[in-house]
């Protein structure tokens, strides 16, 4: 009886072992059923919310940039972080392209101080105060090997200036990968960058500038401020000698001896005093004023329809101006004196007239 129970039990589980072989797929459809489970049902579901989104691809760079990279500049402090793109400035570049042949061109521009203020409207970020951090991003994700920064306040901003005279009023920036710290915000500085690309298929170097400065710029408020110390100067010279401006359709001013960073509110005080008074307003040199004829260029050297107020500055604070300033008419009506103008209480006041002269 034990020898026919063995025995049976051996012939049920060869039974098992062939059906199951039988349920197991050949090797060619074993794909085929995992594609099955991967779709509809339960498993598509779980494709959806369980598995992580797919990364988004980093940028590619080109491999062969026929310019130099422009550059957007980031102030990452605060919300919502503003970005702007730096003005580009004197550029040298050489690439190849992808059959091997090399070509290459330069650009001279001014100096960043010798731009118009005006030029950096759309390259400012705004910091009222404290400390913040700046980003560079290069365009085509092609980094220089190269970077260094250095900041000069933005009084020194004139297309007139004298480069030789601000070279070295500069403070050099750190710079930590691609990030300038900033540590006193609310001031008004101009940035330059400057970007040396060594290695790769392209290589050159680039200027960059930027300005930083508080929601409203202290430079403007400064300029709207030192542009009364000369308007005061200006309405004295006008009240003095009212003999010279006797008969005069045409006020000239010549202000291309003035250290103001910018001179459009001084412009537009005497504009708006012009119109008041019914002067046509001229901007311009003696020299520029013969070149037109407004005047005479023979002896006797006279502007017949009107008379020239000038500056030429010794000295500009913020709460003094020392300028040399003169009215003229003809060789034989003119004055001027060096005045000196101090901020007292809000208001400038001329303390001292020297040096006077008459002709």
């Amino acid at each position: 009886m034990k020898r026919f129970m063995i025995a049976l039990l051996c012939v049920i589980f060869a039974l098992g072992m062939v059906g199951c072989s039988e349920s197991l797929p050949e090797s060619g459809e074993t794909e085929e059923i995992h594609e099955i489970s991967g779709t509809g049902g339960i498993s598509e579901e779980l494709e959806q919310t369980d598995e992580p989104q797919e990364a988004a691809p980093a940028p590619i760079a080109i491999l062969f940039p026929n310019k130099a990279p422009s550059l957007d500049v980031s102030l990452i402090t605060g919300t919502p972080i503003q970005s702007v793109k730096a003005i580009q400035l004197t550029t040298s570049w050489f690439f190849f392209d992808e059959d091997g042949n090399g070509s290459g061109f330069e650009s001279d521009s001014p100096h960043a101080l010798q731009l118009r203020p005006e030029a950096f409207d759309g390259s400012t970020l705004r910091l009222d105060s404290g400390s913040g951090e700046i980003e560079l991003n290069f365009s085509d994700n092609y980094p220089p090997q190269t970077i260094s920064v250095q900041r000069w306040s933005a009084e020194y901003v004139s297309e007139n200036q004298d480069i030789a005279d601000v070279l070295g009023k500069s403070e050099l920036v750190e710079v930590s990968g691609n990030k300038i710290p900033i540590i006193d915000g609310g001031n008004d500085y101009i940035y330059e960058i400057y970007a040396k690309w060594t290695e790769g298929n392209a290589t050159g170097s680039s200027w960059y500038t930027f300005r930083v400065s508080a929601a409203e710029p202290v430079g403007i408020q400064k300029e709207q401020t030192q542009a009364n110390a000369y308007f005061t100067v200006f309405e004295k010279l006008f009240e003095k000698d009212l003999a010279l401006n006797d008969e005069s359709t045409y006020l000239a001013v010549d202000l291309t001896d003035v250290k103001l960073t910018e001179t459009e509110p001084l412009t537009r005080l005497i504009q708006n005093f012009c119109d008041e008074r019914g002067f046509t307003l001229l901007l311009d040199t003696p020299e520029g004023l013969k070149e037109k004829g407004y005047i005479n260029d023979s002896f006797p050297i006279y502007f017949e329809d009107g008379f020239l107020i000038s500056f030429k500055d010794i000295e500009l604070k913020q709460d003094k101006l020392v300028t040399s300033a003169s009215k003229w008419r003809s060789g034989l009506g003119a004055f001027g004196a060096d005045y000196t103008v101090k901020l007292n209480e809000n208001t400038w006041e001329i303390t001292k007239t020297e040096n006077m002269w008459i002709s």
